[in-house]
């Protein structure tokens, strides 16, 4: 292949890499962890999740340096094919929609954000002697589920009306699917991450609707 053929190949790489750079490099790595977790390091997982899964006891011991990691591996060992299929989409249509430090604002700090919120509100449940909550509180949790929700709700909340509506349909059913396939748990992380992220997507779209505002005055004038 000429050098000329070889530019006009590479070129539609690079500019794929240049619009998702997030989604792409995130993809990888926890896809990858996947692979690596469920093949050379499958004897290690185990430790692995105690080492950088989030309870309400790491919490309280200060290690806050484990919450950007623990959504990066997931909580079992392996890949599980719908869950990868569903973080490289929720990413990719957050990052086109919303922009590349959005949609680490999504994943990383809404995940985070909700990690509290969700602790919190186990541990006050089981303060009020909720058996179950407390079980949640102290169960050791990471994976990138509630990351990925968060994106798919900005990315929502940033599309057309009518898409709009289906996108939060499917997002539901993603939603419930979860809680009745995964537990309690799982359902309650969710949907604290979906509501962050509804939030921050209707923060993004009236951004956007300023903006465009400003352009079209500055048009004008």
């Amino acid at each position: 292949m000429s050098g000329h053929g070889a530019a006009a190949a590479r070129s539609p790489l690079i500019r794929l890499a240049r619009r998702f750079p997030v989604t792409i490099i995130l993809s990888a790595v926890i896809i990858g962890a996947g692979i690596v977790t469920g093949t050379v390091a499958r004897p290690q997982h185990a430790s692995i999740v105690a080492a950088i899964g989030v309870d309400i006891d790491v919490l309280r011991s200060g290690r806050l340096y484990v919450l950007p990691v623990d959504a990066l591996v997931q909580a079992q060992p392996g890949i599980n094919p719908a869950g990868a299929l569903f973080l490289v989409l929720a990413l990719g249509a957050c990052e086109w929609l919303a922009g590349s430090w959005r949609t680490l604002v999504a994943f990383f700090g809404i995940d985070i954000l909700t990690t509290f919120i969700s602790l919190g509100i186990f541990s006050v449940g089981a303060a009020l002697g909720s058996r179950t909550l407390d079980e949640y509180a102290h169960t050791r949790d990471l994976g990138s589920s509630v990351a990925a929700t968060s994106c798919a709700a900005t990315a929502a909340m940033l599309l057309p009306p009518r898409l709009r509506a289906f996108a939060v349909g499917g997002l539901l059913a993603w939603l419930i699917g979860g809680a009745l396939y995964s537990g309690g748990q799982v359902g309650i992380e969710h949907a604290v991450g979906a509501a962050g992220g509804v939030a921050l997507g209707l923060l993004t779209r009236r951004a956007q609707a300023s903006r465009a505002r400003d352009e079209t005055v500055r048009g004008i004038a």
